[in-house]
């Protein structure tokens, strides 16, 4: 099985009342199965108040960014994880 086949990915939908740094983090901790605390800041990966701007200004941004060596793309409403991991 080749690399590309082993990836997977995984959605989930989030309120904009959560800021996008803690769904982030969750949405990680839900797939590993793994409590939140858990995981690194997700500050060492992106600067979330940079996030948080890009995302809530209003205009149909997205943003990816590698975390916890998973690929990671947001936008207002919809997180998506991709990597090996993310198979749930």
């Amino acid at each position: 099985m080749t690399d590309n086949e082993k990836r997977s990915e995984y959605q989930t939908d989030y309120s904009p009342e959560k800021p996008l740094a803690v769904a982030v983090v969750d949405a990680v901790a839900t797939l590993r199965g793994t409590d939140p605390t858990a995981l690194p800041p997700l500050e060492a990966a992106v600067p979330t108040d940079a996030l948080e701007t890009l995302i809530t200004n209003g205009t149909d941004a997205t943003i990816t960014f590698a975390y916890e060596e998973l690929q990671i793309t947001a936008d207002d409403r919809r997180i998506v994880i991709r990597g090996s991991e993310a198979v749930r």
